[in-house]
């Protein structure tokens, strides 16, 4: 039992290296994380914003923890605001460090990663797009360009609405405005109504619910179980095909009828582009 003189030597010998390894190991800046609930595994604090009025659990958590408070949704940190003067310092004082927008996996598959002016990183390349649209696309001069189709199309609306008022029929008020808008606005583009626009319409509607609506690729995103359950990132995917293969024929077709008609000058905002 010799060896047993060397246990003392040995555990000596351990904590000696645990304790040099405490003093010199690499000192790590972690993120300074504002308080919130007690997070659980796997679901986070999901179980305590549950229920039919998350915003009022939200409320009477911030009522604890205080107007800056931490939430894990699932292992996504999440920062929540809940006070005018915590919004007025991350929307105004510190806006420039905010100005970037968290990109889910649905709107990652219907922009291509982010790469429109709506979630695109804040920087040179929004900066670039964003001078495109104010000195190109939604210029002054080229919104007054546009102002007889606007007209046409709402005096298009006032006839229908007078044709079914005569005929004492009813009138779906908001259907129909939202069909005149999109008429100006396929218009607007295009320089005319497109062929395939109800098809658009109802993609572009379906890729927006999934975009808009809850998916469990956004709180688990590096998980491969949760994007094989999950049918956002599906949808998503097949409307977007569908989306990139109507416009796709637009582009074309719009091409070869300049050429047919040997018009250069913009007269939509697809010949601007």
């Amino acid at each position: 039992m010799d060896f047993l003189i060397y246990v003392p030597l040995l555990l000596f010998s351990l904590l000696l290296c645990l304790l040099l390894y405490l003093l010199f190991m690499p000192k790590t800046n972690h993120p300074r994380y504002p308080p919130g609930p007690r997070p659980l595994p796997l679901i986070g604090n999901i179980h305590n914003i549950n229920g039919s009025l998350p915003h009022h659990a939200m409320r009477d958590l911030s009522r604890q923890y205080g107007p800056l408070m931490l939430l894990h949704l699932g292992p996504s940190p999440t920062i929540v605001v809940s006070s005018p003067n915590a919004a007025r310092e991350i929307m105004k004082t510190h806006d420039v460090s905010f100005a970037s927008r968290p990109i889910s996996t649905t709107v990652g598959i219907f922009t291509r990663g982010g790469k429109g002016i709506n979630f695109t990183s804040y920087g040179e390349h929004w900066r670039q797009m964003r001078k495109i649209c104010v000195l190109e696309l939604l210029s002054t001069r080229r919104v007054q360009s546009y102002r007889s189709i606007r007209e046409e199309e709402v005096d298009n609306l006032v006839k229908y609405v007078n044709s079914c008022a005569s005929q004492c029929q009813h009138v779906n008020l908001s259907k129909r405005l939202i069909s005149t808008m999109n008429d100006i606005t396929t218009r607007s583009i295009i320089g005319n109504k497109c062929k395939k626009q109800d098809m658009f319409l109802r993609e572009l509607d379906a890729t927006l619910k999934v975009v808009a609506g809850f998916d469990l690729t956004d709180l688990f995103p590096s998980s491969r179980l949760a994007r094989l359950v999950s049918s956002g990132a599906k949808i998503a995917e097949r409307s977007k095909q569908e989306i990139d293969r109507i416009l796709d024929e637009v582009i074309v077709q719009h091409k070869e009828q300049m050429i047919a008609t040997g018009e250069s000058k913009e007269e939509d905002l697809l010949s601007v582009c």
